[in-house]
């Protein structure tokens, strides 16, 4: 179980770090494709644990994983991106200017790109897992994880607190909030790290 949460970070970590240059190079600014505050792509990390399990079934058919990644992912992110929009109100991501499209959640070109990414990763993952069950066998390693998995159940509460304090009606383009989300919860954060600095002053 540890060392699926920790392959589910991997993952997360990895998926973030290609959405965020992705479209960091894009828009020609730095911006953060995560749902959480912290450098996670969740929808990365749910896709590939449901993906590396369940290629373990077709592991001598390469064809056969590229499909399975394929689908797997791309239901993940139809989803994802449908339980956000009904949680907040909001969307992640927009591919309705994109050919080939389901209602702008999902689009071919991606889900291919997934499929690709899915194999890459099943042949990876035996490496990954060597490493994790020498992490969860070292006292320090795992000490540094378990503080790594609080850190990221506090930055997933404060994420969804602060996003259902936002005011999502405000945004231009319903289609797409990713860039308007980041920016308010940046601005909300130091907001309220300049209350706290202003009442430690006085004191």
């Amino acid at each position: 179980m540890l060392i699926t949460f920790i392959l589910f970070l991997t993952y997360s970590f990895f998926g973030w770090i290609n959405e965020t240059i992705l479209t960091s190079v894009t828009n020609r600014k730095l911006n953060n494709r995560g749902f959480v505050l912290g450098p996670y792509c969740l929808v990365y990390g749910i896709a590939a644990v449901l993906m590396l399990n369940f290629l373990k079934f077709v592991e001598d058919n390469i064809f056969y994983q590229f499909l399975s990644s394929m689908v797997i992912a791309t239901i993940v992110e139809y989803i994802v991106s449908l339980v956000l929009e009904k949680l907040f109100d909001a969307r992640w991501w927009d591919y309705s200017h994109i050919k080939f499209n389901l209602n702008g959640r999902i689009c071919l070109g991606y889900s291919i790109i997934f499929g690709f990414v899915g194999v890459i990763a099943y042949k990876l993952n035996p490496y990954l897992y060597n490493l994790c069950k020498i992490i969860i066998t070292n006292k320090l390693f795992l000490t540094i994880q378990l503080i790594i998995f609080l850190l990221f159940i506090i930055d997933f509460i404060i994420s969804s607190y602060i996003i259902n304090t936002l005011d999502l009606s405000q945004v231009e383009n319903k289609k797409d909030s990713n860039s308007y989300i980041a920016h308010e919860v940046n601005k909300y954060i130091f907001n309220k790290l300049k209350i706290i600095k202003n009442k430690i002053a006085i004191f």
